[in-house]
C-alpha cells in the first residue's frame, strides 16, 4: 500500500516492546482495512469488537509515541514522522 519512501519512514518509528518495525507498513495497511470493513460490519451488527478494540489500542499507542517523539526531538529527520500522525479529534 505504501511506496518505498513512505515505508522507510514508517519503519523509522521508535522501538516499542513487541513492535516489528519491518512489518509495520503491512500491519498499518491491514489495520486500516480492518477499521474500514468494521464500519460496514458494525452497521449490520456483525463486527468482532474485541479485535477492533485491540487494533485501535495499538494504533493509538503507536501514534502517541511518535507524537511525543516528534514534539521533543530537535532532529529534523524525526520531524518527518509527524506526517504519519493521525488527526485526533476530541469531543
Amino acid at each position: 500500500m505504501y511506496d518505498s519512501i513512505t515505508s522507510q519512514l514508517i519503519q523509522s518509528t521508535p522501538d516499542l516492546p513487541g513492535l516489528d518495525r519491518e512489518s509495520l507498513p503491512d500491519y498499518l495497511s491491514k489495520a486500516y482495512a480492518e477499521i474500514v470493513s468494521s464500519r460496514v460490519l458494525l452497521r449490520n451488527g456483525e463486527a468482532n469488537i474485541d479485535d477492533l478494540i485491540e487494533t485501535v489500542k495499538f494504533s493509538l499507542r503507536l501514534a502517541r509515541t511518535n507524537e511525543a517523539l516528534v514534539s521533543i526531538s530537535p532532529n529534523v529527520k524525526i520531524k518527518n514522522l509527524q506526517a504519519l500522525l493521525p488527526l485526533q479529534h476530541t469531543n
